[in-house]
């Protein structure tokens, strides 16, 4: 678990780096510019206006027109968690909405933006075991094919349970007990193929030198709906660094931080292609050899689909077939995520005739084709709805405030692709 703190302390790092300024890493790029642009410097230039009048950047792709493109629901594998502080959120791929909520199960209705408790007893106060809306002291949410999953933390243990929103109906599905002196928590990261990967935590009082202290002890496994069996993960591999990204019973494809052998403390990253059966890898992309830049943001794959950029490229690996295939070409792209079955990416550079930097944000269809530029709220300094998760009909994403602190907020898909941010809403709270 020491290497999941550590990959997820790096990737908030890189996130608010990318939050703030709009890529994910501001490194120039010494590729060949296209055209109606100029090479980027290694400083970035000041945002003073300019002395002198320029023309405006004419953009060669077209811009999002009036009417927004096809949307789609979320995909139904590697369905990840999603929390807000203490509050679990789980986003359905049969209706149009999320579960939400700490001990009491909520539903947010994404056609009428409306909020309920699943509760079906009139006059409810919804404050303990006899609500059947009550989920009581849970630690993850997931919904996977229909099914409404959970884990919380019982008397005798923790568990993996499932609830029916209708009747609810609780099932308790596995129970790991807790330690004597001691406490044992899980929780759901992500879902493929009918496995959970789930993380454990486990404290309990032990005699040391006459002293009675306290151990902490972390591990993931795979659970197997099918068999009901588990699988402990071990994320580190010849001193390699290792997180799973997406999977399925046979492969996953992970993120390796692999140290260099000729530099101390230096590090390259790698995507691999790692087989769940004997723990051998094959490289997908180097950091080294083929200028892989992993993306700074939650949303880099869909379903079994991966983005990933190599040098001014932009690829998707498919888990399905263990193919890479390519979706555009474009210098200077800083950072690109995958979201409603499309590839939007963002590239910042000074073109011809501008005296300052420009982003310019782009969404693509996964299979490739002519990209179209986002209005992006006329901000051409950052992105300015950062999407972290979706479902059917709409977005939740950040927003920046005049302090640079972010909110999160929910949008319908139709209203972010025209530009219509003034629809968005603050995320409801309990």
């Amino acid at each position: 678990m020491k290497l999941r703190k550590w990959l997820c302390l790096g990737l908030s790092l890189v996130l608010i780096l990318g939050v703030l300024s709009g890529c994910k890493n501001d490194t120039p790029d010494n590729t060949e510019p296209p055209v109606n642009t100029e090479p980027s410097e290694t400083t970035e230039p000041t945002f003073a206006p300019p002395t002198e009048p320029t023309t405006e950047y004419q953009d060669p792709y077209p811009t999002q027109p009036e009417e927004p493109p096809q949307s789609y629901a979320p995909p139904e594998e590697n369905r990840l968690v999603q929390r807000d502080s203490d509050m679990q959120m789980a986003p359905s791929s049969s209706l149009d909405g999320y579960y939400f909520g700490s001990q009491v199960l909520m539903f947010y209705d994404g056609a009428t933006g409306e909020n309920r408790v699943l509760c079906q007893n009139p006059g409810c106060a919804h404050e303990e075991s006899g609500c059947t809306a009550w989920l009581g002291e849970n630690t993850s949410m997931m919904e996977y094919q229909g099914v409404l999953y959970f884990t919380r933390t019982e008397e005798s243990g923790a568990q993996l349970c499932t609830k029916d929103p209708e009747t609810g109906e609780i099932q308790v599905l596995a129970q790991w007990d807790h330690p004597q002196e001691g406490k044992t928590e899980c929780s759901i990261q992500q879902v493929s193929h009918n496995m959970f990967l789930m993380s454990f935590s486990q404290s309990q009082l032990v005699e040391q030198d006459g002293l009675a202290l306290r151990e902490e002890t972390d591990w993931q496994v795979l659970y197997d709906l099918d068999t009901r069996t588990e699988r402990k993960i071990d994320w580190e591999q010849d001193d390699n660094f290792i997180g799973i990204q997406i999977f399925n019973r046979d492969h996953a494809v992970a993120l390796a931080e692999v140290p260099d052998t000729e530099i101390p403390g230096k590090a390259y990253t790698e995507l691999w292609l790692y087989s769940l059966a004997d723990d051998s890898y094959t490289v997908i992309s180097s950091q080294e050899e083929d200028g892989f830049q992993r993306s700074g943001d939650p949303c880099a794959f869909y379903g079994e689909q991966m983005a990933l950029l190599e040098g001014d490229t932009l690829y998707v690996y498919d888990l399905n077939t263990l193919e890479k295939r390519e979706i555009i070409t474009m210098a200077n792209i800083r950072n690109y995520w995958i979201a409603d079955g499309k590839v939007f990416f963002a590239v910042k550079d000074t073109p011809l005739g501008q005296s300052s930097p420009l982003l310019r944000l782009y969404y693509v269809d996964l299979e490739g084709g002519t990209p179209t530029r986002l209005k992006n709220n006329d901000e051409t300094l950052s992105v300015y709805f950062r999407i972290v998760w979706e479902g059917t009909s709409f977005f939740v994403g950040q927003i920046l405030d005049d302090n640079f602190q972010s909110h999160e907020y929910i949008i319908s898909k139709a209203d972010y692709y025209t530009d219509n941010f003034a629809a968005a809403s603050e995320m409801p709270t309990i």
